[in-house]
């Protein structure tokens, strides 16, 4: 019974997969972190018209890289320049401060 179990559980998540490259690889928008970009093989298959990167100042240069090379047309950082500074929480409270 457990071995059947396994089958149809790998069945069901190859027949996801697929789904999911189809509805992607159809898309006309697709909105995605830099961390499945790179993880999720549907989604880094690309390419893309454009590449909008968000948060771009958080990113590693080779998350950019990676992502802004499946553009075909275009690809646009954003994000702020002066972002706040890093924060750790307070020993016994909910709020945070400054790291140094």
């Amino acid at each position: 019974m457990e071995n059947q179990y396994q089958e149809v559980q790998e069945e069901y998540e190859r027949l996801a997969r697929n789904a999911q490259g189809e509805i992607i690889k159809s898309a006309k928008l697709v909105a995605t972190a830099l961390a499945r970009f790179r993880t999720n093989r549907a989604v880094f298959e690309g390419p893309y018209d454009v590449v909008l990167v968000d948060e771009a100042g958080a990113a590693t240069l080779p998350e950019v890289l990676l992502a802004t090379g499946k553009a075909n047309r275009a690809a646009v950082l954003l994000g702020d320049f002066m972002p706040p500074a890093p924060t750790r929480p307070a020993a016994g409270r909910g709020g945070g401060r400054p790291v140094p």
